[in-house]
């Protein structure tokens, strides 16, 4: 059966909200001819949201794109 866990979480960048979609295998105990399965869980995927962006970690990032997209000099954009 296929759940969900959310949670969230206080990082440098925000606070962010993780959702993890997961298979839980219960296990078994096992008889004569079978032997015991312990309990799992399998991962099948994870969400990472930002719900509250830190003010700074915006600026970074927006000069991170600007690096990314190439140095442009200030003094090509003025008239």
């Amino acid at each position: 059966m296929s759940k969900q866990w959310t949670t969230e979480i206080d990082s440098d960048i925000g606070i962010l909200k993780l959702t993890v979609d997961y298979h839980l295998y219960g296990g078994s105990y096992g008889d004569y001819n079978t032997p015991p399965e312990h309990p799992s869980v399998e991962i099948q995927d994870l969400k990472i949201e930002i719900v509250k962006a830190d003010n700074d970690m915006i600026d970074h990032l927006s000069e991170e794109i600007m690096e990314y997209e190439g140095n442009h000099d200030p003094e090509d954009y003025r008239d």
